[in-house]
């Protein structure tokens, strides 16, 4: 899932004006709402809450006089308090800022902190006072390193489409189709599983580890790579995380069989115990024929029941 920093310069110094708030929480709460609809999701700044407004009292304080009868008050203050956060840091030394923002400001805090988490999307409100350019170009020596800023709703809907094109899972397997992958292998219990769940628009994620199954596991496996090295490339390569099943869980053969599938061309099933792991709800099964270097995925959906999973 793809984060994005909220910037929330527009509280910096704003006037504590109730209906003016309301105003602005009812946009936040769209944003958020858009972000999650697109498969991404939108971390606060640890120290939100300490933000001090034009009349010298932190946005806690204020949010907490205002009546509680407020929806969207009450859905932020819920998704900043459960987080993910992003974390204070200190500005960096010699960073370069192009186009510049005003210094000793959150804008400019936020763009070093993106810089020192190597993080590239940053959403605003319409209304955005202070970071206003739709990119900035960081820089520090050598260290270069682009971040977009996406400012109200509708340039965020269009930001998280360009780059998430697929809409759909028949997409995603359209364009592995179209790539013509001889060491790929899509099973349709795999198309079945696919057409049965709802993958929350993580289809970006799903598409970047079909191919890296292909180019970077199928040949660590048929190079007999020690299984924590291959973990370990995989998740430096894509960012996610491929896995065997426990021991419980292969003990119980009913846990077992949910993880044979049948090869084209053979008499017998095979067992596809590692799987891609996205998210807590999305799982890719997958299993090596070494002999003939090709990859299979046998299931691409829900997380299969395992021993003291709920599903």
């Amino acid at each position: 899932m793809r984060d994005l920093y909220f910037n929330h310069s527009i509280f910096v110094g704003a006037n504590a004006n109730v209906e003016e708030f309301k105003t602005c929480l009812k946009e936040i709460a769209s944003l958020s709402a858009c972000a999650r609809e697109e498969g991404a999701s939108i971390r606060f700044y640890e120290q939100i809450w300490k933000t001090k407004l034009g009349n010298k009292q932190e946005l806690r304080e204020f949010l907490f006089e205002m009546p509680k009868t407020t929806e969207d008050l009450k859905l932020i203050m819920g998704y900043v308090n459960q987080g993910p956060h992003y974390n204070d840091q200190t500005l960096v030394a010699g960073l370069t800022i192009a186009p510049e923002v005003y210094r000793d400001t959150f804008a400019e805090k936020l763009l070093h902190i993106c810089f020192n988490d190597k993080h590239e999307g940053i959403v605003s409100p319409a209304s955005e006072p202070v970071l206003k350019s739709p990119s900035y170009s960081l820089s520090k020596g050598s260290e270069l390193m682009d971040a977009w800023n996406a400012i109200g709703k509708e340039t965020l809907l269009e930001k998280l489409r360009l780059l998430n094109p697929f809409r759909s899972i028949q997409d995603v397997f359209d364009d592995i189709n179209g790539r013509n992958l001889q060491q790929l292998f899509i099973l349709e219990s795999a198309k079945k599983s696919a057409r049965r769940h709802n993958f929350l628009n993580r289809f970006s994620e799903v598409h970047a580890a079909l191919l890296a199954l292909v180019a970077l596991e199928l040949h660590n496996i048929v190079e007999s790579i020690d299984e924590a090295e291959r973990i370990e490339k995989f998740r430096q390569a894509t960012g996610l995380e491929i896995s065997k099943e426990s021991s419980e869980t292969m003990k119980e053969a009913y846990y077992r069989n949910e993880r044979l599938f049948t090869i084209p061309g053979q008499q017998h099933s095979e067992l596809f115990e590692w799987h891609v792991k996205i998210g807590n709800y999305i799982r890719i099964h997958y299993f090596v024929d070494k002999s003939k270097r090709i990859i299979y995925i046998g299931h691409c959906g829900k997380h299969l029941p395992v021993k003291n999973f709920n599903t």
